[in-house]
C-alpha cells in the first residue's frame, strides 16, 4: 500500500509542476507579446509624426528600419 501510495504522489506532483511550468510560460509570452505591441505603436506613431520634426530622407530611413524590426518582432513571435 506505501508503495502504490507514493507512485500516486510522484505522479500529481509531477503533473503539478508540468502545468505550473506552462502558466509561468504562457505569462512570460504574454507579456512579451505586450512589449512588442507597445514597440509597434510607438513606432508606428513616430512614423505618422516624424515629417513634422525631420525632413523627409531621415523619415523614410527610420520608416525602413521600423519595417525591419516589425518583421524580426514576427519573426520572434512566431517563435514564441
Amino acid at each position: 500500500m506505501k508503495v502504490s501510495s507514493l507512485i500516486l504522489f510522484l505522479a500529481i506532483s509531477t503533473q503539478l509542476l508540468a502545468s505550473e511550468e506552462t502558466v509561468r510560460e504562457k505569462a512570460r509570452e504574454s507579456m512579451n507579446d505586450s512589449k512588442r505591441s507597445l514597440k509597434q505603436a510607438n513606432r508606428d506613431f513616430e512614423d505618422k509624426t516624424c515629417e513634422l520634426v525631420n525632413g523627409k530622407m531621415v523619415c523614410a530611413m527610420k520608416k525602413v528600419k521600423h519595417s525591419v524590426e516589425k518583421s524580426s518582432d514576427k519573426i520572434q513571435d512566431a517563435e514564441d
